[in-house]
């Protein structure tokens, strides 16, 4: 008896350690239907993707300058002069240029506005300056200015003499008065003082982009080698009304030397027509600058005026004769301001 009962014992445990085995089988197996895989990710799994930026807006053109207004232009005129120009100081525009602004031109007494211009750059305008035999040494066709050795002068008084009436023997005096500063040699003959000179006014050309000119001599005197162009006339006349005792003198329409000239009993005559109002060529308007006048370079003329708060400059250059400067002059003039 009781064997059998330890063998019913047996098979009852037996039964219920099969039936929790179906149980744990049976809950596993549906864990595996109801829930997906979970793996680690391994080191050379591809990574997912980073995560991006927002959009952001196209990039936007860069600003631009406001457009601005084309530049004006002049009608065309019937002029004389081989070359011409019209140009405005404060926006440094020309509005009318004929021919071409870099070819090589013969500047005549042109050249006294930029001698003029150097020689202030080292002398005051109230020294004074004894004449020499200097003023001798100028051709005989040459314009002067009544004046001979031995005078005492100031250097506004020169300059007066080689703006208003064109005195070639004003510029050798100042030149040589210059030349002998520089070379710090008060007894220099006067014809190697003004070689000086000379030197000085192209090594200022070279400093100031008058890259287009080259001087032989300090009044304009025709020389093959001695030129210019329309554009460094432009620059010549433009650092011109920048000096102010140029400024004064070239307006001027007469003025009388201190001393008494042995050669001229008159006043020195400003030669620019359009400044004297009993001419034909007079613009109220026109307050300066300077003429000229050579066979091979023709009737020249740079002339300033101010016309409702611009200051302007006419060149002309290349002219029949000495009348069609003017004539050419008014003609631009006309068209600027009508």
């Amino acid at each position: 008896m009781e064997d059998k009962k330890v063998l019913r014992i047996s098979i009852a445990v037996l039964c219920g350690v099969v039936f929790v085995g179906l149980l744990l089988g049976i809950g596993l197996g549906l864990n595996a239907l109801l829930l997906p895989e979970v793996t680690e990710p391994s080191e050379t799994a591809a990574p997912t993707q980073p995560p991006t930026e927002p959009p952001t807006e196209p990039p936007t053109q860069p600003p631009t300058e406001p457009p601005t207004e084309p530049p004006l232009t002049m009608p065309e005129l019937s002029l004389t002069a081989k070359h011409s120009f019209l140009y405005i100081v404060e926006t440094e525009q020309f509005l009318m240029l004929k021919g071409d602004e870099k070819e090589r031109i013969y500047p005549a007494s042109l050249t006294k506005l930029f001698s003029t211009y150097v020689a202030l750059l080292y002398l005051e305008p109230e020294t004074k300056i004894t004449t020499g035999d200097e003023v001798y040494a100028v051709p005989w066709d040459s314009s002067k200015a009544g004046l001979g050795p031995g005078l005492t002068l100031t250097v506004r008084e020169l300059v007066q003499a080689m703006l208003l009436s064109s005195g070639s023997d004003a510029s050798m005096t100042l030149a040589a008065a210059v030349g002998r500063k520089l070379e710090n040699d008060p007894k220099l003959s006067y014809t190697k003082a003004v070689a000086r000179f000379v030197d000085e006014m192209n090594a200022a050309a070279g400093r100031l982009g008058l890259t287009g000119s080259h001087f032989v001599n300090p009044d304009g005197y025709h020389h093959e080698d001695h030129y210019t162009t329309p554009e460094d006339m432009r620059k010549v006349g433009a650092l011109a009304l920048q000096q102010p005792t140029l400024r004064e003198v070239m307006a001027m329409r007469q003025a009388t030397p201190g001393v008494k000239l042995p050669h001229l009993d008159s006043p020195w005559l400003n030669t620019n027509f359009l400044l004297h109002p009993t001419s034909p060529y007079y613009i109220p308007t026109a307050f300066g600058m300077k003429t000229g006048h050579t066979k091979a370079a023709g009737g020249c003329l740079l002339a300033s005026f101010c016309v409702e708060g611009e200051t302007i400059i006419i060149g002309i250059f290349g002219c029949q004769n000495r009348e069609d400067r003017f004539a050419d002059a008014q003609k631009i003039y006309d068209a600027y301001t009508g």
